[in-house]
């Protein structure tokens, strides 16, 4: 005798989601994201992108708002080399008409005057490189030009290697990524939005061709998740590790450190900086108006002096010798004040730039 033996049928898709799963509300909420930056966003991620000033929000250096003649290798805005192989050049910070999805950042735009076959853009040396070594890495960014060879090339100071596609020359603002695996022999790492061949090499620029940039963002992974931003306060500070200065004012005097008169002649500052530097700077007085840059005020005298010696500079400070220009106005032991004149020439720059 045959017995058969019956049950109801059974939805297995809705067994499957009466398991009791591990996971909580905050682990189904991740395992239902579909892509990365929804993931993050859940988890709060923050601290991924490697790039300083990726905005171009900080320059201490001056004010370069508008086109302003540039020389290879020096810093500009804060943190982003200025570049090129010949030619006569411009940088600027431009400070409207940014991508959407940064409102309210700046750029930093690099123009030939001149043309000519040339390389043209930026570089920003990254400086703890050997994390990144052996490791994916994605850049990503917006790059405006009117050249089809701006680009980002990363180093790995044996090569340079374009990462992402080149720009199309339209003069419109693109996004622009791509992935690279920083090799294992690197002894360095730098990122530059540049107009170039694909190997760093000079290329044809119209007078007037450009690279502007602006969200710059390096990072682990190989996929672009949406720019890390920062508050300027965080990206000053960040800055400052590299370079700090101290301007004067056309209307009133800068006050920059505190000490003690040596002699009747000569007195000693020191000047803290606001953040431990990145090494151990050098230091410049600026002299854009000439010798009475410097004052030295002790018990109601005060008097201009100029620089005689840098004692004892580190990562947290610098003292400074300063002899008076003339007489002996001060009395030994006394307390001295140091300030910059009323003059938007005077300057203190404490450099400990890559």
């Amino acid at each position: 005798m045959t017995v058969r033996a019956e049950k109801p049928s059974v939805n297995l898709r809705e067994k499957l989601a009466e398991l009791d799963k591990p996971t909580g509300i905050a682990g189904e909420a991740m395992l239902r994201a579909e892509t990365p930056q929804e993931q993050q966003a859940l988890i709060g991620v923050g601290r991924r992108n490697f790039i300083i000033n990726g905005l171009a929000q900080v320059s201490q250096r001056g004010d370069y708002t508008s086109a302003t003649s540039m020389t290879v290798n020096n810093y500009y805005i804060d943190r982003w080399k200025a570049y090129s192989s010949g030619g006569t050049n411009t940088i600027q910070q431009v400070t409207s008409s940014q991508p959407s999805s940064l409102a309210g950042s700046k750029s930093i735009k690099i123009l030939s005057s001149s043309g000519g076959t040339i390389a043209l853009g930026a570089s920003q040396i990254i400086e703890d490189y050997q994390f990144f070594v052996g490791k994916e890495l994605t850049v990503s960014g917006w790059i405006k030009s009117t050249n089809p060879n701006a680009r980002f090339l990363v180093s790995d100071n044996a090569a340079w290697n374009a990462v992402g596609d080149a720009h199309s020359g339209s003069g419109d603002w693109e996004f622009i990524t791509g992935t690279i695996t920083l090799s294992a022999s690197a002894t360095g790492l730098t990122l530059s939005p540049r107009i170039s061949t694909s190997s760093a090499g000079a290329v044809s620029v119209s007078a007037n061709d450009y690279i502007e940039f602006t969200g710059v963002q390096l990072e682990l992974g190989k996929v672009a998740t949406p720019f890390e931003h920062r508050s300027y306060g965080e990206e000053l500070a960040l800055c400052q590790r590299y370079f700090w200065q101290i301007t004067g004012s056309a209307s009133d005097q800068t006050t920059f450190g505190n000490g003690y008169s040596e002699d009747t002649n000569s007195a000693q500052v020191t000047l803290f900086f606001p953040v431990e530097m990145r090494d151990v700077p050098s230091t410049t007085i600026g002299t854009g108006v000439g010798e009475a840059s410097v004052e030295i005020i002790g018990y109601g005298v005060a008097a201009s002096a100029s620089l005689a010696a840098i004692l004892d500079p580190s990562k947290l400070s610098v003292r400074g010798r300063f002899n008076a220009d003339s007489g002996t106005p001060f009395t030994g032991g006394h307390a001295i004040v140091g300030r910059l004149t009323a003059s938007s020439s005077a300057y203190i720059w404490v450099d400990a730039e890559l």
